[in-house]
């Protein structure tokens, strides 16, 4: 390519940038008062076009690429969903790292998606993800997301475990450890739960979910103190390793075009 021009000045010329993905690009740098690295953009391009390629676009409700950005305020914008962006408590820039993502004080600060709840999708069709940058802390009793309520979906710290729109919690999960971590469920009597690049499935029948709004770093009176760089909800995926593959990718370009 020409001297100075960028892949993604390269992409943008031959028009193999996203609509989506450039829109986001346009509105983090507004917010950040400064231009993303090219190899930042060129991640969020590459992402966006291949979930879309892959049919996983349409599954996803809401995206949140938790690093990055030069600043918090960047951090917390939608890539997609209802929301502008996060609404923000008591977070601030210091929490914030380019490469590792947000981290939770385990007492006062969370995230809250108002426009997001425990029925915004179908019962029994439905994910969330995360991108944890720690493993979590088992002596810590703390949920790093979740929908609250009587009917909780939530990953709890205390002892590993999970719950999927129940009011039983699944003991003893594989793992909580640092990467992509997604439960998703597709019918009432069972669900998938993926981290450590392992998919497990869990008998747990589903009841009726609560319109409790979302959390992050918080669940009720629990917070924690991991930190994150990515989260998704919207519809069930059945692609899970794939969808993994595109989250690590994603997020491994980005840290090392900040580094």
């Amino acid at each position: 390519m020409p001297r100075g021009v960028t892949l993604f000045d390269e992409q943008l010329i031959q028009g193999r940038v996203d609509s989506d993905a450039l829109t986001y690009i346009n509105k983090v740098e507004r917010t950040d008062g400064a231009s993303l690295e090219p190899g930042v953009k060129v991640a969020i391009n590459d992402f966006v076009v291949n979930c879309k390629a892959f049919g996983l676009w349409e599954k996803l409700s809401v995206i949140f690429i938790m690093a990055g950005a030069r600043t918090l305020n960047g951090a917390i914008i939608a890539l997609k969903g209802p929301v502008y962006s996060l609404s923000n408590f008591n977070f601030v820039q210091s929490d914030y790292n380019r490469q590792n993502g947000i981290t939770g004080d385990g007492s006062t600060k969370w995230f809250l998606i108002f426009s997001y709840s425990g029925t915004s999708e179908p019962l029994d069709d439905y994910h969330i993800c995360v991108s944890l940058s720690d493993p979590i802390d088992n002596t810590f009793p703390s949920s790093p997301w979740g929908f609250g309520g009587t009917v909780y979906d939530l990953a709890y710290t205390h002892n590993k475990y999970v719950y999927s729109r129940s009011t039983t919690p699944i003991f003893g999960v594989s793992s909580f450890d640092a990467g992509f971590a997604c439960l998703s469920r597709d019918n009432s009597s069972n669900f998938n739960w993926r981290n450590n690049k392992t998919t497990n499935n869990y008998a747990s029948t589903s009841i009726a979910a609560n319109s409790d709004n979302f959390r992050l770093f918080r669940m009720a009176s629990q917070y924690t103190t991991n930190t994150m760089k990515y989260f998704s909800g919207g519809k069930s995926i059945a692609e899970l390793p794939l969808y993994d593959e595109l989250v690590s990718t994603l997020l491994a370009d980005i840290a090392r075009a900040v580094n």
